[in-house]
């Protein structure tokens, strides 16, 4: 079948038209994820998460480097927690910065043959210059033998052109010199300062501990919060989208179930007026201002006790429930 300039001209506008949606339907996407539109779902931090810039510069100061790990040694590596189920590496990239990552081993079916392959299932890179701000994060990275991966830019790369880490073909995963490579099979995580328990509505102490936070969609992701024994708030919010770390100061108001917040962002100020459910104590609510706008947010304990006690809201609407079942 033969097409005329005419026909060949007709289809080639169409496709350009076609295209030409199809970037900007992808541009629109790409804008409203950078404004917060999109987002993920908030979830409970779990031990990979909470071993910030600090704890892995401390991991690669104390643990010995190791300059291969083939995938019979990974098999005998131990995750840090019972709901982690891969080992955490630790790697000092070749421009100083420091990355924690989740790895498994595995195959990757093409044709008859099978590839051996490296899953980076999560990794986050810290900047070496200023501490709890990420220069690359990531997750469900497949590494092909032959291949190395770059952790400063977080994107695989051809083989001596800049990764820290490589894998060959017999499924060894290596360190690219000058970067280093160590595992972590212990956490570095300290119980100080949190609580996960009901209770010192007295004096504020029901605001510590870690918790996972909504505020109207855009600034997702988890305080953890201290307060000392004159109502003085200190603490970190780790957002859910870029994993960056920022600080947080506050003080107990006069009601020991109010809070007033302020969080320092890299470019603004969030204050937080908080209110603390007076009765478990699992949940808390308030107002967000940013740039003097004010946005609802709703928080809930990170690890919640699933046996406290229901409140008020919770058992009547428990009895309707029985109530309708009975009819």
């Amino acid at each position: 079948m033969r097409f005329s300039p005419r026909d060949t001209s007709h289809r080639l506008s169409n496709h350009a038209l076609a295209k030409g949606l199809l970037f900007n339907l992808l541009s629109s996407l790409l804008v409203m994820s950078g404004f917060g539109l999109i987002t993920d779902v908030a979830v409970g931090a779990d031990l990979f998460d909470k071993h910030d810039f600090s704890l892995v510069k401390q991991a690669a100061s104390e643990l010995s480097p190791v300059a291969r790990i083939s995938m019979q040694d990974a098999s005998k590596l131990k995750p840090l927690s019972a709901t982690i189920s891969t080992p955490c590496l630790i790697v000092k990239t070749s421009e100083g910065n420091f990355a924690k990552m989740l790895v498994s081993w595995g195959f990757r079916k093409h044709g008859e043959d099978r590839l051996p392959v490296l899953l980076i299932e999560r990794f986050v890179t810290y900047r070496g210059d200023r501490p709890d701000m990420t220069a690359a994060t990531g997750k469900d990275v497949l590494l092909f033998a032959g291949f190395e991966f770059d952790f400063d830019i977080g994107q695989v790369v051809p083989a001596k052109a800049g990764g820290d880490i490589s894998f060959s073909a017999e499924s060894v995963l290596e360190a690219v010199p000058p970067a280093a490579l160590f595992t972590l099979s212990k956490s570095l995580v300290s119980s100080e300062g949190t609580s996960t328990a009901p209770g010192g509505a007295s004096n504020g102490q029901g605001f510590a501990g870690e918790w996972i936070v909504n505020a109207d969609d855009r600034w997702n992701g988890e305080w953890s919060l201290k307060v000392d024994g004159e109502g003085r708030i200190l603490g970190k919010f780790v957002s859910a989208e870029s994993q960056n770390a920022y600080d947080i100061t506050g003080n107990v108001s006069g009601l020991p179930h109010q809070a007033r917040l302020e969080i320092f962002l890299a470019n603004t100020q969030v204050s937080v007026e908080a209110y603390l459910w007076s009765n478990t104590q699992n949940d808390m609510a308030g107002v967000v201002t940013v740039a003097g706008r004010k946005f609802g947010f709703f928080a809930r304990r990170a690890q919640a006790d699933r046996a406290a006690p229901q409140t008020k809201a919770e058992k009547q609407e428990s009895a309707l429930g029985k109530g309708a079942g009975d009819k």
